[in-house]
């Protein structure tokens, strides 16, 4: 995972970090209960660990611009690619 993964992923859309994270690794389900399932929630949480330090490092590089949006009490942030 890189910033090219991460630009190529957002193109020209706006998106969470958790939807960055979907996008890398795809939804993770452990309806069947199987040892895949497990395994993919842990490479999740790897990948959403890893993702918020280098979106950091790309807001801070001015790679990547926010959004915030105020939902009721919940605040999300939106990120997407500076032209």
């Amino acid at each position: 995972m890189d910033q090219d993964n991460i630009v190529e992923i957002l193109g020209y859309r706006e998106m969470t970090q958790d939807q960055i994270a979907d996008e890398m690794i795809g939804k993770y389900s452990t309806s069947d209960h199987s040892r895949a399932g497990y395994l993919k929630i842990g490479a999740q949480i790897l990948v959403e660990n890893e993702l918020e330090f280098l979106l950091n490092e790309m807001v801070d590089k001015n790679v990547l611009g926010t959004k915030k949006v105020q939902d009721g009490f919940l605040e999300h942030v939106y990120y997407y690619v500076r032209n």
